[in-house]
């Protein structure tokens, strides 16, 4: 209701007439009540957040990706996205897909970029983007950059999900967060949310049951990225997709072994569980022969 007064506002200071110093502050008045309208509108929807593993999960370029970006609003119409965050290693990065992805955003600057980083940015790097379908920069979509060691770029995706969802003082309304892997070590993070009372979803191939089952709702891979191939596709007499990448911020350095110990202890259970259910299956099936 707020947000359609403001509109009629804006709209209705627009009449033909002098335009004096009275009507601008009319004017300035009517977009200021939209901009209250709006941000009053967004605080009673719900948020919801998207962490994208792309050593796991990555489109072949750019314009998949801007396309790719245009499909999650409709993963959940009602709530409001506040933040697409993408999460990369630095040995991903060197791999022919991502080179091309990294291309698109960086152009000529790419070569000198992936020479210069582990010097430049030994523990990593935070990268502010700013999507094609997103002028006013209004959704928060950022690109970290891991250093090339074992798990770091997932200990990193682990860690803000957990601040992300990690009980606060201040009021604060609680959303939903979507992982988007394969990886099923990611499976303890999911409980994780859950237990700080977020909601969980996963986007990730019909195969991945460890996460489907763990996560309260579940997306296809497969028929989202066909659909946004499809949507590049028919985009392609357009011109191409402009991303901003903002200048980069290097990562504090962090202990990665607490990470990579948990890493392996679950590995470990996992390979244990795996064990005795193939050892129960062999059992009943001896059972049933004789």
């Amino acid at each position: 209701m707020l947000r359609i007064l403001a509109t009629a506002l804006v709209v209705s200071s627009a009449y033909r007439g002098p335009r004096g110093p009275a009507q601008r502050l009319r004017r300035r008045r009517a977009v200021e009540a939209l901009e209250v309208a709006e941000a009053a509108a967004g605080e009673t929807t719900e948020p919801w957040h998207v962490f994208w593993d792309l050593d796991n999960k990555r489109p072949k370029d750019l314009q998949v990706l801007d396309a790719a970006m245009a499909l999650l609003p409709s993963f959940f119409p009602e709530h409001r996205l506040e933040s697409v965050r993408l999460y990369a290693s630095y040995a991903t990065l060197r791999h022919a897909d991502c080179r091309s992805l990294l291309q698109s955003l960086m152009g000529d600057g790419t070569q000198s970029f992936l020479e210069d980083f582990p010097k430049r940015f030994p523990q990593g790097a935070l990268f502010p983007l700013q999507g094609a379908r997103d002028p006013r920069g209004m959704l928060r979509e950022t690109l970290l950059v891991a250093p090339a060691r074992p798990q770091a770029a997932d200990f990193w995706l682990v860690r803000d999900a957990a601040q992300l969802v990690a009980p606060r003082l201040q009021a604060r309304a609680v959303g939903t967060v979507c992982i988007v892997s394969d990886d099923s070590d990611f499976r303890q993070v999911i409980l994780d949310i859950h237990h700080s009372g977020w909601r969980c979803a996963v986007l990730c191939q019909p195969q991945s049951w460890t996460l489907r089952k763990r996560a309260e709702r579940w997306f296809d891979w497969n028929h989202f990225i066909e659909a946004a191939s499809l949507g590049s596709a028919s985009e392609a007499e357009l011109p191409p997709a402009r991303w901003r990448i903002g200048r980069p911020k290097a990562l504090p350095a962090v202990d990665l072994m607490a990470h990579q110990k948990a890493h392996k202890e679950l590995r470990w259970s996992s390979d244990v569980n795996r064990q005795k259910y193939r050892h129960l299956r062999g059992d009943k099936g001896a059972r049933g022969k004789t």
